[in-house]
């Protein structure tokens, strides 16, 4: 799920780290991993159990959150990852 980052844009613009055509955006992913291996490696990525309220979700799953600066460009928009922080 990606969701707009009001918060943080203006905070990042007030900063200087963001341009008025650029925009905070945080990209959230669930998944349920693999085997063992799987999840110790999404965990020391930063991976967290999932506490939503999404009844369609299995037990088990984790989430990631990622941010991501979207700049309009004059040939359309691009989208930088940044990490799991500015």
């Amino acid at each position: 799920m990606a969701e707009a980052a009001e918060e943080e844009t203006k905070q990042l613009r007030k900063e200087g780290t963001l341009g008025e055509t650029e925009w905070a955006v945080s990209v959230s992913t669930v998944f349920v991993p693999g085997n063992v291996d799987a999840r110790e490696m999404a965990l020391a990525a930063g991976a967290v159990p999932y506490e939503g309220g999404d009844p369609t979700i299995p037990t088990g799953a984790y989430e990631t959150t990622r941010w991501v600066r979207i700049t309009q460009a004059a040939d359309g928009w691009r989208g930088e990852l940044t990490g799991t922080s500015w």
